[in-house]
């Protein structure tokens, strides 16, 4: 195989293994119907299949959301955006803990099988911190970043 054959087959390993948009209509209907029993109400849904499972962006109640499913139409993860009352008590307690005063830029909720984690952006002080939480408040990651670019 030459060096030019090799460069095409190279490119399209790494283009296929991206997600690939897909159109509603060529995804499972087990997979169609699962979703929208769970999400009737959705809006703006963009399909794409990774790796074998669906990956739908869609929004909710003006939230953004993305669910993976298996092609039998069983959640494999589910991140979506909340607002600030949606925030668990023991969540927002830790970040408290951490900082009294702060401004609270997002806040996403992920769920994959029994493992929650909570990703929250605030600023202190003109200054972004990234912090990661499961689901009873327990600190699991902290990462200032001062250098992010608005």
């Amino acid at each position: 195989m030459n060096k030019r054959s090799l460069l095409i087959l190279l490119v399209i390993i790494a283009v296929s293994s991206y997600g690939q948009d897909i159109d509603q209509k060529n995804v499972p209907a087990v997979v169609v119907n699962a979703f929208q029993l769970k999400f009737a109400s959705a809006e703006h849904t963009k399909w794409e299949i990774e790796k074998g499972e669906y990956h739908v962006e869609f929004e909710l109640n003006h939230k953004d959301h993305d669910l993976w499913l298996d092609n039998a139409g069983n959640i494999m993860k589910h991140k979506q955006e909340l607002w600030a009352s949606e925030i668990p008590g023991s969540v927002i307690e830790t970040v408290r803990n951490r900082c009294m005063f702060f401004d609270l830029n997002d806040v996403e909720r992920t769920e994959e099988g029994n493992k929650v984690v909570y990703y929250i952006t605030y600023e202190i002080d003109h200054k972004d911190c990234d912090i990661w939480l499961d689901g009873k408040g327990k600190l699991l990651k902290l990462m200032p970043v001062w250098n992010r670019q608005r």
